[in-house]
């Protein structure tokens, strides 16, 4: 009975992670990002350039780990970084938004780091 309660679950777990990964897999391709993995707990490591610039986003679309080139989220209206790659290899560009602390994000950026006045 255990053993069967175990698969069902493992079953489950399995399908809600897999829909997790198809939904980010989708908002991946509806931003044109290309060369990408995505975890099982859906977090996007991006293997080149990610440009999220001047969509009017409140807030990013993913959640991102690391990204292997620049990252560009300029001219939103995004509030918080939340969901800002841990590692940015490139550029992080968060200019023109209207972000009132930088909470979330990268805590290593190897290019320029180009962050709004905040007052």
């Amino acid at each position: 009975y255990r053993l069967n309660i175990y698969t069902m679950l493992k079953k489950y777990y399995t399908f809600i992670n897999e829909s997790k990964a198809s939904e980010v897999n989708k908002r991946c391709r509806d931003f044109c990002l290309e060369d990408y993995e995505i975890s099982d707990d859906g977090v996007v490591t991006s293997h080149s350039d990610v440009y999220l610039f001047e969509y009017g986003l409140e807030k990013l679309p993913m959640k991102f780990d690391r990204v292997e080139g620049d990252f560009d989220c300029n001219n939103n209206k995004l509030t918080t970084l939340e969901g800002s790659p841990k590692e940015v290899h490139g550029l992080f560009d968060c200019s023109d938004n209207k972000l009132s602390l930088l909470d979330g994000a990268p805590s290593r950026v190897n290019g320029n780091f180009s962050v709004p006045q905040i007052t």
